[in-house]
């Protein structure tokens, strides 16, 4: 609108030309001021827009990243619990593995300490009846000794003896 080119009719008695062209004059500086105002301030808007837009993509980059960091967390909490129960199931097979192993060596052990208690006791029956055997020889040469030899038999004898009657006392007790 160019209001410095707008022309009136007069008439009789018609307004004053000079003051309606200074005030047609004022008014157009006026309302270039203001149409001036308007482009600078719509700059300024759309400037503005496109920031508030860079913000709101920012914002919902933001929110997506944050969305992501949550389901990742939540993924990574459930695959280190699902881990820790792998790594306990695990340690309870390998316990259990430990213990029957420990188990099998105690019963192996148990076995053979059997077998050598039973060892010893044929050993002492069979060292009884051999030294037994050996007083027996003794006597039987102690009868055909002659009359001179005969003290030293007996003190052999007597220790034999005493050997063979404390063994038999106590099993263990006096066997080489």
């Amino acid at each position: 609108m160019d209001i410095r080119r707008q022309t009136f009719k007069t008439g009789f008695k018609g307004y004053n030309s000079e003051e309606v062209n200074q005030f047609l004059e004022m008014m157009a500086a006026r309302f270039e001021e203001m149409t001036k105002e308007k482009d600078e301030q719509t700059g300024k808007i759309s400037g503005l827009e496109r920031e508030l837009a860079k913000y709101e993509k920012l914002e919902k980059t933001l929110h997506e990243m944050m969305l992501n960091s949550q389901k990742t967390l939540e993924e990574s909490k459930l695959h280190a619990q699902h881990e820790s129960n792998l790594i306990v199931r695990e340690a309870e097979v390998r316990a259990e593995e430990i213990k029957r192993d420990a188990e099998k060596a105690l019963k192996e052990i148990r076995d053979t300490l059997t077998i050598l208690k039973e060892q010893k006791n044929t050993f002492i029956v069979k060292f009884r009846t051999l030294i037994k055997s050996q007083l027996d020889l003794l006597h039987l040469m102690d009868s055909d000794a002659h009359p001179a030899d005969k003290p030293l038999l007996a003190a052999e004898e007597g220790k034999d003896l005493s050997l063979h009657l404390s063994s038999s006392q106590n099993p263990g007790v006096g066997a080489p």
